[in-house]
């Protein structure tokens, strides 16, 4: 019935084309045939016999097209194991590169969302000696003076607001910024007005604008809160306005105030404060414009103040960079290696529809006998091959919709609310586009090997024609060494990201940060002196440690793995020679009691630690780290030396404590001094080593706290396992993702290998049966069905491996202490892929070791 029916359709198609190739021999012939079409009956009429076949072959070809869409369908659904495999195949290299695709839209394709973002700019500055720094005050003031390319530049300084009298006490994360600010990113406010140019100087009151968050939690979104006061810091705030709630920054911030009110506290033109700056480029000029200006402007100021600009440089980049420059080469990687298992899971579609093909050889030799063109059967085979890639994308949208989870963790939480990584439009079209290259991919050598058969051997030899087509066993030959080839590059990579993730894993940090519980704290400035100051953390420290889950309790300017939260600075050392500032040595300057020394365990190495006998009135004092003993009292006791940070007075160095990690886990020691907490005042962290989980804990000393000062805010209270973990995410989550990759890669290929062995087993059955018929013994077969899994094995190892000796070099900024070459990662992956050839092709050859000789030579 079936061949019946395709007899009746491809032999009306075929007498359809031979009426337009030649309407004036044969026109009685096709009318006869078309009768069922109503083709006009004018015979004389050629130019309406030209218009119908016309309307006949654009109606032929949607109708074509349903039926090949109809036949697709009812094909596949009677090959339910072949369909799921394959859609599951693409499912999860279309939704692998779906998830990443969303990734990579959200940090590198979407366009900020402010006005013109091409024409934002971030300019820091960078000293020849010392590196990239944060952006004096007075420079900033020349630059925007005297530039001629910017259009607008402002100035942010991230604060600390401790907000009081409005309920529970709160700390909130803040900014202050230039009235230019908001014009630049294009803010529009909610309620009342933002910033304008009177803001913050002499004689103005002081004047704060709230975050739409922050309103609608804090304020209940009271629409007329403009004109109300807020305590904030103990000091008397006038709220000017509420943000729109579209606007997002880089940091998610609550305050903003003007950046006039701290202007007197920047000190001079040689101090660089925490201040970031941003920019608009007029219309009309160039980034590279606009670098060429400040190059001028940077040198006329070195000129102008040789003491402190000698070797100082502004630094232009693009605003999109400084958001997210960082993920560009984690994200690229991930994105080519999600790309390569496209690839594997394109190779392994195809060699499953290829492995199919001798089942329908009969089918189509069949259609071809009857009329149909070898285009026609190519292009039914194709329309299958769309139709399993778009069922494969619909499943990749499911597996890209819960790897976001993952990808979002690859955000830090500062950046979470500016940029969310999801399923959109774009990534749906990207889903479909993907779907169609890859029909187009795995469908094309199934389709054209289907149309190049034997017609006549086929149909006596029920497909074993099209079955033994060398060409094609070598097609299929060449996608399983690709699949293995490709294995091994992204095993390759995930093995060098696993290695440098235990490196950075074992690396000493020079504290213990278990049973770690940290907190900012700061008195309001308004109710303390620095003596009163000191005198309510003495009672902290006395409440803490009187508690039985407190092993000791400290605190200090900058924890450990925080970044660059400490201030770094030249300093003289006492009896050396001086000169230029630029030409002194430099360190870390931080603040800390010898509590916290005690509660990280960072070892004494000599002399003490920072006493109760080391207060305002008493020589200041200062300990050091080994690295800056090392570095410059290499063959000398350190103790008693005195060194002169900056402007400041002289510190005598009364000890020497261990290396502490502080900027990052991978980074170098740096030279680290520490002042007497006791002595400096300061905004500081509560460091407390306790004796129980340090989430069992928070709640004793929210009340402990609550009790000493109810308007100190508890707030941000982390572990520093927190810490430890938020330092290695970069490394580990990259790692995890590869990880993922590769052992899919894996899985694909060895099912890859293991199909084209069980198909090339299936082909020789007979051959088999012959040889243990004539006395071959069972472990010859089994070894020589392996040597053919050991052909594919070998040359796609060596392939992937030459590959990766290139390809892995620009992994090298995202590795820690493993070489991009390492022969140990090298050697694993190669042992553990031909482990995996060889168990996917002794399964196989033993089967075929089994076979029973009669069985196999009546197989036909």
């Amino acid at each position: 019935m079936f061949f019946r029916a395709l007899y009746r359709r491809i032999k009306a198609l075929f007498l359809r084309r031979r009426l337009e190739r030649d309407l004036n021999e044969e026109i009685q012939f096709h009318l006869a045939m078309a009768s069922e079409r109503q083709m006009p009956r004018d015979f004389g009429n050629v130019t309406a016999v030209r218009e119908r076949t016309r309307q006949i072959g654009t109606l032929g070809v949607v109708e074509d097209f349903w039926q090949d869409l109809r036949y697709a369908v009812r094909v596949l659904s009677k090959s339910p194991g072949f369909t799921a495999a394959v859609v599951a195949t693409l499912g999860l290299g279309i939704g692998g590169t779906a998830a990443m695709f969303s990734a990579l839209d959200a940090v590198l394709i979407r366009p900020l969302p402010y006005p013109q973002p091409e024409s934002l700019i971030a300019i820091s500055e960078r000293h020849e000696k010392w590196g990239k720094q944060d952006v004096s005050w007075w420079n900033f003031v020349d630059w925007r003076a005297q530039s001629k390319t910017i259009g607008q530049m402002a100035a942010t300084q991230g604060t600390i607001f401790n907000l009081t009298g409005a309920g529970e006490p709160e700390r909130l994360i803040g900014a202050n910024v230039s009235a230019e600010f908001f014009s630049i990113l294009g803010a529009s406010p909610a309620v009342g007005r933002l910033f304008g140019p009177l803001d913050g100087h002499k004689g103005a009151d002081p004047v704060v604008v709230l975050s739409n968050s922050f309103w609608r939690r804090k304020l209940h979104a009271d629409p007329d809160v403009a004109g109300r006061a807020l305590t904030f810091n103990g000091f008397k705030y006038t709220i000017a306005g509420v943000l729109a709630p579209d606007f997002r920054y880089l940091y998610s911030l609550d305050v903003f105030a003007p950046i006039m009110l701290s202007a007197n506290e920047m000190g001079g033109r040689a101090n660089h404060p925490g201040i970031e700056v941003i920019a608009r480029i007029k219309p009309g000029f160039t980034l590279d414009q606009v670098r060429r200006e400040m190059r001028v402007i940077s040198l006329r100021l070195a000129r102008e103040y040789p003491a402190t600009n000698t070797g100082e440089s502004a630094v232009l980049e693009p605003l999109r960079d400084k958001f997210f420059g960082s993920f560009d080469k984690p994200l690229l990687l991930l994105g080519g290696a999600v790309l390569f298992l496209l690839l594997i899971a394109c190779a392994n579609a195809a060699s499953l529809s290829m492995a199919r093909a001798p089942l329908r050889a009969r089918e189509i030799a069949v259609r071809v006998a009857i009329g149909a063109s070898r285009w026609r059967v190519a292009r039914q085979m194709l329309t299958e091959s769309a139709l399993l890639s778009l069922a494969g994308a619909a499943t990749g949208l499911l597996v890209a919709y819960g790897s976001i989870h993952g990808l979002t963790a690859f955000i830090p939480e500062n950046l979470k609310q500016f940029r969310s990584i999801d399923v959109n439009i774009r990534v749906l079209l990207f889903a479909l586009l993907t779907a169609t290259a890859t029909a187009f991919l795995f469908g094309l050598a199934p389709a054209l090997g289907g149309t190049r058969i034997d017609v006549q051997n086929c149909l006596k030899s029920a497909g074993r024609s099209l079955a033994g087509n060398p060409k094609l066993r070598q097609v299929r030959q060449l996608l399983v060494i690709s699949e293995v080839a490709l294995a091994v590059i992204l095993l390759i990579g995930c093995g060098l990201l696993l290695r440098s993730l235990g490196n950075l894993q074992r690396t000493d940090l020079g504290f213990q940060p278990d049973h770690i519980l940290t907190i900012p704290i700061n008195a309001v400035p308004a109710r303390y002196s620095d003596e009163q100051r000191l005198a309510l953390y003495a009672k902290l420290y006395a409440r803490l440690e009187a508690s039985p889950f407190v092993k000791s309790a400290g605190r200090g300017q900058c924890l450990p793995l925080q970044g660059n939260e400490c201030w770094w600075q030249p300093f003289s050392i006492e009896g050396r020679p001086t000169g230029a500032l630029d030409t002194l040595p430099t360190a870390d300057f931080n603040l800390a009691d010898g509590g916290y020394f005690r509660a990280f365990e960072i070892p004494l190495v000599r002399g003490r630690l920072f006493n109760e006998h080391d207060v305002k009135t008493s020589t200041p004092v200062a300990l050091i780290n080994q690295e800056m003993a090392h570095r410059f009292w290499p063959n000398e006791n350190p103790i008693g030396k005195r060194i002169k940070p900056g402007h400041s007075e002289l510190l005598t160095i009364v000890g020497v404590v261990g290396n502490a990690k502080r900027r990052s886990i991978e980074g170098e020691m740096h030279p680290e001094a520490y002042y007497a907490a006791t002595q400096w005042s300061g905004g500081t962290k509560l460091v407390i080593r306790t004796t129980v989980a340090p989430a069992a804990f928070i709640e004793t000393l929210r009340r402990i706290i609550r009790q000493l000062d109810p308007d100190m805010a508890v707030h941000d209270v982390r572990s520093m396992d927190y810490f430890v973990e938020q330092a290695t995410t970069p490394k580990r989550l990259p790692a995890i993702l590869l990880t993922a990759f590769g052992a899919i890669a894996l899985f694909l290929a060895a099912i890859g290998v293991y199909g084209l062995i069980s198909y090339l087993v299936t082909q020789r059955t007979q051959e088999i049966g012959v040889r243990i018929a004539l006395g071959a013994r069972r472990v010859d077969v089994i070894k020589a069905v392996i040597q053919t899994g050991l052909s594919l094995a070998a040359p796609g190892i060596c392939i992937g491996l030459l590959a990766a000796v290139g390809l892995t070099r620009l992994m090298g900024s995202l590795l820690y202490g493993v070489s991009s070459t390492d022969p140990g990662v090298f050697g694993a992956v190669s042992v553990l892929l031909l482990a995996i050839c060889l168990l996917a092709s002794f399964l196989p050859a033993r089967r075929a070791a089994r076979l029973d000789p009669m069985v196999a030579l009546r197989c036909d």
